[in-house]
């Protein structure tokens, strides 16, 4: 049953992601908007904690998180044309950051066998932060939406697998089980 539903959610995934690579601008507003929404949910509940707290030291902090939260959120949500450049830009500088974080963690883990896959991943960062912050600002959205299309395609297809490796994983182990209590 469950694999039933990660393989709708992957479905659905790849579908999305395909129709945000092939209407990036469509793509890029709507991650904005969840993004948006998802700062406003969580301005409200530091507001509400901060309200509750107010007695507590730091509460003026907690008071200026929230708020911080509720101005990017109604930014996102009320311009979201006009923060497409600060988010790309901001997505491109976390990439190549990205990058040179796994590039020392790859090397700390040089011993390893595993290590190579690190460097793999600190490459791909680099490389979509570079292509990112050589678009910006003028091709923002279409980078933007083609970087969110090529996610949900990449988490779709990752439950896909995942649900076709664990499928026969969990027939036998539910045809095991079955067995066991008949058996006994």
């Amino acid at each position: 049953m469950k694999t039933a539903w990660s393989v709708a959610a992957g479905i659905a995934l790849v579908g999305a992601g395909a129709v945000a690579i092939l209407a990036p601008f469509l793509g890029a507003l709507f991650a904005l908007w969840l993004f948006g929404w998802i700062c406003v949910a969580v301005g409200v509940l530091e507001l509400g904690y901060g309200l509750s707290a107010r007695e507590e030291p730091g509460a003026i902090w907690r008071f200026l998180i929230s708020t911080l939260y509720l101005g990017i959120g109604a930014f996102l949500l009320f311009r979201p044309v006009d923060s497409l450049a600060p988010i790309a830009l901001s997505l491109g500088a976390l990439l190549v950051s990205r990058c040179a974080f796994l590039v020392l963690l790859a090397l700390d883990m040089r011993p390893q066998p595993i290590w190579g896959w690190f460097v793999f991943d600190a490459a791909t960062s680099g490389a979509l932060g570079v292509l990112v912050l050589s678009g910006w600002p003028h091709d923002s959205a279409r980078l933007l939406g083609l970087y969110v299309g090529a996610a949900m395609i990449a988490n779709g297809v990752n439950r896909l697998v995942v649900a076709g490796m664990l499928s026969p994983r969990l027939k036998a182990l539910q045809l095991r089980r079955q067995h066991s209590t008949s058996g006994a």
